[in-house]
């Protein structure tokens, strides 16, 4: 199956995500939620695009994969549609990337996830000093296990477990991926859940 990033329209917000079965991920999502989301498109695409995209927009961000259904958005959207990924320049891994280190894939994923900042944000999680990310984003020296735990148990620890796995084919993997993506489905029906109830809060209050 082709993996692609998608686009998903839901209580006024946009769902940004990836995925290598996108009827399948949105049938799993439909499950848990109270409307069903309306498609609004998808695009040839890996995580790393995916990541490059919510960057991007990184201010219209709401939460998880959720950003704010507004014109910049929309702008966005309509150029990945028409001319893919130089709508926002960026440069899909080559295949000698692919086979890089695991910490050299790992660097590579905190810089598409937090473009500015990076070693600023990679201090935060891991407990070195900036000085020392900023050393790791230079290749002049690793981080070491401790760093890496650290970074493990921190809010970007799947990612950061993804960037590890690589491609694996491991059975474990892909099982606990599956879980990943369910859980997801079902932190997407609580997001939409708030958002239907302060709708119907709001409606309530006008018709007061």
């Amino acid at each position: 199956m082709a993996e692609s990033i998608y686009f998903l329209k839901s209580f006024g917000a946009i769902k940004i995500g990836y995925s290598a079965d996108v009827a399948t991920r949105i049938r799993d999502i439909s499950i848990y939620a109270p409307l069903q989301p309306d498609l609004l498109g998808t695009i040839p695409g890996d995580r790393h695009f995916e990541r490059a995209i919510h960057g991007h927009l990184k201010k219209h961000h709401l939460k998880g994969e959720w950003f704010s259904d507004c014109s910049e958005v929309r702008e966005v959207m309509a150029r990945l549609f028409e001319v893919g990924a130089a709508a926002i320049n960026f440069v899909p891994p080559t295949p000698t990337t692919r086979r890089e280190g695991a910490i050299a894939r790992v660097i590579r994923v905190m810089r598409e996830k937090y473009p500015q900042r990076t070693a600023a944000e990679l201090s935060t999680r891991t407990g070195a000093t900036e000085r020392t990310a900023g050393y790791w984003l230079s290749g002049r020296c690793n981080m070491s296990a401790e760093n890496l735990a650290n970074l493990l148990q921190s809010e970007d620890g799947f990612l950061v477990l993804e960037a590890i796995m690589g491609d694996s084919k491991l059975e474990w993997w892909r099982k606990f991926k599956r879980q990943m993506e369910l859980a997801a489905a079902r932190r997407d029906l609580e997001s939409a859940q708030a958002r239907l109830a302060k709708v119907k809060r709001d409606d309530a209050a006008l018709n007061a």
